[in-house]
């Protein structure tokens, strides 16, 4: 750097001076130096007279010095390849040499230098050395000469600075490894940069999916906060289909589209209710049947479309899908206390019987399995997704399954998750004109009863709201937070345990809606006690129709001597002999409810038809006066369940879920009748009562196709 700044003085000095100043041979060094000192420049940048001196000596005796630097420098390495150094004592102007001064010349090099010049040689030696070695030194090619001038006293006090001291040739080392530092520093710098420019996308990734729960939340509370349906005054003309227990068999829900009086598919694969046409379904609309989905969107969307004249009643397979998030949570896999039910498998026994691993999948696949009594319904589940995207089931994971699972039961999904949205359309009960629906039954103990309520509810009518509301706060508190809370509880913990089977100390057990048995006892029929029809007749209810308990290939009907007829729908245990998830089989039976009366009809597992219809005022001919009547004697618990094509009457005793059945003849039954068994009426019709039964009537023949 030094030697560069007189290379700079030089060519300054020598433009500068187009004649040379004679310096006094017995003039000192210190002179010299002193009055080259670069040209003052004033404000406006006019330079002032500078006195001329000559440098020659100074020069000379520089030159020598730096002739000897380089020597040395050249003998200490030998791998620089550099010419000699040569020098001119001239500054004269290129082309015009001028002859050296023999004065100067004849003294050699000086015995002393003051300071700074040393000091400048000194550090000029090391310079020319080190560029020496790294074969920097660029001659002027012109003459071949490389023109020296003395330093200035400002380049001098520069380089008496130990900031600008040249580095060393053996400080290479520790300068490359700066130098990796400095790389590695630069890219770790990018790396960071390309991380926050990814946790800033992530952050808004994730900013943009909470946006969207929240939107989905939202959605959820609108659809609770609907105006909500519990008790139906139906217009003149009415009429009704009622189906009960679906359980995801999609081909069972579109026997029941076809047959019915009032529903029909719309040319965009809708569903479709005629004018003054209502429909009900019983609950539980899914887990059994590769269908779960296209049932419930089915279910959804026509609610949704006739919220006024659609019922949704909830079962406990509908309500339990309520357990899947809190329970899939990573800290509570096979946690939850299976309390009601005492013989099931534990979570622990399910991992060891399967050698798996506890996971989210084995999690759900044991609560389907060993808690929720639908074994098969992940793998019915898989075939419907495989169905609905086109794909080999082969090609669907478990993973995607396990996920359709959480979606369909997250309130962040919003309305996409069928589970909740067909869970808040829902309700445990409703009234039409005269019939009260519900899932399983009423029970003495449950009559008027509504959990967290400290009084019961006076009549059916008023049951029916009140539960409702219930209902919608439970399920708010879920959408709000569908998990355990710190105290291992869930704000909704209340309306999971309303559809779980009875227990021993179970707060709810027979006052529950859900899962009474206050139809039967030890599965079979039993006439259904005053308490509860004193309490539906309150509100003028004649008919109460309900699913839950499986009662074979047909319908079961118990009528009270009180006027109060109890029809029990669920035939999904038709075939004994079911594989896989087909419990049905070819059975099938279809109820339509109007003002006059009940229509039932349908088909035996051996293809045998049935098909009646009893009046609501009790008016009915033999033999269909003795459907719903109990038998005595030897016959005692059989129970007269409908009437055949030919007019013998279909007759049953159950047991659990096992049925033993006998077609008989009319005189049969009249005589194993108990004594206050219903005889066949004698009330004169008026003339208001015979235009309704002919039309009814009428109505029948029409969707029987006779």
């Amino acid at each position: 750097e030094v030697a560069d700044a007189v290379d700079e003085e030089s060519t300054t000095a020598t433009a500068d001076s187009d004649e040379k100043s004679t310096v006094p041979d017995d003039a000192s060094p210190q002179q010299h130096v002193a009055t080259t000192e670069p040209p003052a420049v004033t404000e406006n940048g006019a330079e002032h007279a500078t006195p001329e001196v000559n440098v020659n000596t100074a020069a000379s005796e520089l030159s020598a010095e730096i002739v000897t630097a380089s020597d040395d420098a050249t003998a200490s390495n030998d791998t620089a390849q550099t010419e000699p150094i040569k020098t001119e004592a001239s500054l004269a102007p290129e082309g015009e040499p001028s002859a050296p001064d023999e004065s100067v010349l004849s003294r050699g090099p000086p015995q002393s230098l003051p300071a700074e010049v040393a000091a400048v040689d000194e550090h000029i030696e090391s310079s020319t050395s080190s560029k020496q070695k790294d074969a920097e030194v660029q001659p002027n090619h012109t003459q071949g000469t490389l023109d020296v001038v003395p330093p200035s006293s400002e380049a001098v006090a520069n380089a008496n600075s130990s900031e600008n001291v040249a580095p060393n040739i053996e400080d290479a080392p520790t300068l490359a490894n700066d130098a990796i530092h400095l790389e590695t520093a630069a890219s770790d710098a990018e790396e960071h940069v390309t991380l926050l420019e990814s946790q800033a996308m992530d952050a808004s990734a994730r900013a943009a999916i909470e946006e969207a729960r929240q939107a989905g939340i939202i959605a959820l509370r609108e659809l609770l906060n609907r105006p909500r349906v519990t008790h139906i005054t139906p217009a003149v003309g009415w009429g009704c289909t009622f189906m009960t227990d679906v359980e995801g068999h999609w081909e069972f829900f579109n026997k029941q589209v076809t047959e019915s009086s009032v529903l029909s598919w719309d040319s965009d694969g809708s569903l479709t209710l005629v004018d003054n046409g209502y429909f009900v379904h019983g609950g539980d609309a899914v887990d059994k049947g590769p269908g779960d989905i296209r049932v419930l969107r089915a279910m959804v969307e026509l609610k949704e479309k006739y919220p006024d004249r659609v019922i949704l009643i909830l079962g406990n397979r509908d309500v339990n899908k309520l357990r899947i998030v809190s329970e899939l949570h990573p800290d509570h896999l096979g946690k939850n206390p299976v309390f009601w039910d005492a013989r099931h498998t534990t979570y622990a026994s399910y991992i060891a019987e399967n050698q798996a691993e506890s996971s989210q999948l084995t999690a759900l696949q044991w609560m389907l399995a060993c808690t929720m009594g639908c074994p098969g319904t992940f793998e019915t589940r898989r075939s419907e997704l495989a169905l609905l995207r086109g794909i080999g089931e082969s090609d669907l994971d478990d993973s995607a399954v396990l996920q359709s699972f959480i979606d369909m039961s997250d309130p962040g999904k919003g309305l996409d998750a069928l589970y909740l949205r067909y869970v808040c359309l829902g309700q445990f009960a409703a009234v039409i004109g005269d019939s009260l629906f519900l899932h399983g039954a009423l029970h003495a103990e449950g009559v008027g009863f509504v959990p967290e309520h400290d009084d019961r509810s006076q009549n059916a009518v008023d049951w029916c709201a009140d539960m409702d509301t219930w209902h919608v706060g439970q399920m708010h508190a879920f959408v709000d937070y569908p998990e355990y809370g710190k105290d291992g509880a869930r704000s909704f913990d209340d309306l999971l345990d309303y559809v779980v089977p009875w227990a021993a100390g179970h707060k709810f057990n027979e006052r529950s809606s859900v899962y009474s048995n206050g139809f039967c006892a030890r599965g079979a029929l039993k006439p259904t006690d005053t308490r509860v029809t004193s309490f539906v007749q309150r509100s003028d209810i004649a008919r109460i129709f309900v699913g839950h308990a499986p009662q074979g290939d047909c319908p079961s009907v118990i009528r009270n001597s009180c006027g109060v007829t109890v029809f029990m729908c669920d035939t999904m245990y038709s075939n004994p002999d079911f594989k896989d998830w087909d419990t049905r089989g070819d059975a099938a039976a279809y109820v339509h409810i109007n003002a006059v009366g009940t229509a039932v009809e349908g088909t035996q597992l051996d293809s045998s038809k049935y098909q009646y219809t009893l009046r609501s005022d009790g008016c009915d001919e033999v033999p269909i006066c003795y459907v719903g009547q109990e038998l005595q004697g030897e016959e005692v618990g059989a129970w007269v369940r409908g009437v055949c094509a030919n007019g013998d009457l279909l007759c049953s005793k159950r047991r659990g879920r096992k049925f033993t059945v006998k077609t008989v003849d009319a005189t049969f039954v009249r005589h194993h009748l108990a004594a206050n068994a219903l005889e066949p009426p004698h009330t004169i019709l008026t003339d208001t009562d015979e235009a309704d039964a002919q039309s009814f009537l009428e109505h029948e023949l029409a969707v029987s196709g006779e």
